[in-house]
């Protein structure tokens, strides 16, 4: 007999249990208590509907393929530029992510709640989960700098930015998000079954020294790159409202491609600026609790309620599916229209003091009969005009 503590590989594994379902040889230890023992896989006495799981991989698969489908009709507009390549990487990315991890899961509901294939499906799936989500927030983080280097350092921007650098940087956070991924299938960590038994992630509820070692990693990496992306897009903010300071309602005398320039200049930084913070705060929203949850099982050294472990994680994967969603609704062609709108509205006379060393600035008093647009000032923006 076992104490009410402990608790045995044998009472975890149901009764009908088969080779193909479980494989003893493939249990693995953590901890739960700090001193009970508990095997990679776990039965848990709960039951769930495979609905949701079902509804929200077929509106991450959707939104994904008709994202990309958007961005390549739309290529003669954006050209390709490094922040739709980017874009279209994170789209990828989540649409691989989905379509890799879903049909595991399904399996698992169809079988009972059962997980099937042992700890290789086991690592496979946690492997993937922590692949797309960490390339995830690197792409998105690559995008912030992106656009802070871009509206900061305009010209040394089209100079250092190119084609061949992007697609070394995309490289470069699929490949280490592989390798974070396979940490601890070679050892930093461990691959368990997490509640209510769908799915695997690593263990961070153990305080084995290796299971604590990846938890912290991978936790204090995903704040840290979340805290980054959000001081980048701070920054670019902050740019675009001293930008936007410089600007002047002016009679639109002609239609000229230098003012063409200036405005579809304004509308591309806004545009983009848009769907940057947005995705940010969507993601951060997304990651974060999962993030801190991490933490706090390192830190308090408990296990707590299962269901909070889940609500994150489900949360992480709202991630996926609501990153194409943001871009085919803050499309450029749709946030244009607001822009047109927010133009013709604009019926309140305005002036400036010219200042001495902007050449640029025009100080008038504008009829509310005129047909008024708002234009750089600022003479970097001719750099910009590329971006």
């Amino acid at each position: 007999m076992t104490s009410p503590g402990t608790t045995t590989v044998m009472n975890l594994i149901p009764d009908n249990t088969t080779a193909n379902v479980y494989d003893a040889s493939y249990l693995q230890t953590g901890e739960t208590n700090m001193n009970d023992s508990v095997p990679a896989f776990r039965r848990f006495s709960v039951e769930v509907s495979p609905v949701p799981s079902c509804i929200t991989a077929s509106i991450g698969i959707l939104g994904n393929v008709l994202a990309i489908v958007v961005l390549f009709r739309s290529a003669n507009a954006h050209k390709w530029k490094t922040f739709y390549r980017l874009v279209l990487a994170l789209t990828i990315t989540d649409l691989f992510g989905i379509v890799a991890t879903t049909p595991v899961v399904l399996l698992v509901y169809a079988n009972s709640i059962q997980f099937i294939g042992g700890q290789p499906v086991c690592d496979y799936l946690s492997f993937m989960m922590v692949f797309a989500g960490f390339a995830t927030i690197c792409i998105v983080t690559s995008m912030s700098f992106d656009r802070f280097l871009a509206v900061w350092f305009p010209y040394s921007y089209h100079t250092t930015v190119t084609r061949r650098r992007v697609a070394v940087t995309l490289l470069s956070i699929w490949s280490t998000a592989i390798v974070l991924g396979c940490l601890p299938i070679f050892g930093l960590g461990h691959n368990i079954t997490q509640y209510p038994g769908t799915w695997c992630f690593f263990n961070f509820h153990s305080t084995l020294i290796m299971d604590s070692v990846f938890a912290i990693l991978y936790a204090s990496l995903g704040i840290g790159i979340i805290s980054f992306t959000a001081i980048m897009n701070l920054l670019v903010s902050v740019k675009l409202k001293q930008q936007k300071r410089r600007y002047s309602c002016v009679i639109k005398i002609s239609d000229g491609p230098y003012e063409k320039n200036r405005t579809r200049c304004l509308r591309n930084n806004i545009t983009q600026m848009v769907f940057l913070i947005s995705v940010t705060l969507v993601f951060a929203v997304c990651w974060l609790p999962l993030m801190i949850q991490v933490l706090i099982k390192q830190i308090q050294k408990s296990t707590g309620p299962d269901w909070v472990d889940l609500m994150a994680v489900r949360l992480a994967a709202i991630n996926q599916i609501l990153n194409p969603w943001i871009y085919i609704i803050l499309r450029k062609e749709f946030l244009s229209d607001i822009w047109t709108v927010g133009l013709k509205s604009c019926r309140i006379p305005c002036a400036r003091v010219p200042d001495n060393n902007n050449v640029g600035d025009i100080a008038v008093s504008v009829s509310s009969r005129k047909q008024t647009t708002c234009m750089f000032t600022d003479h970097t923006e001719l750099a910009v005009l590329k971006t």
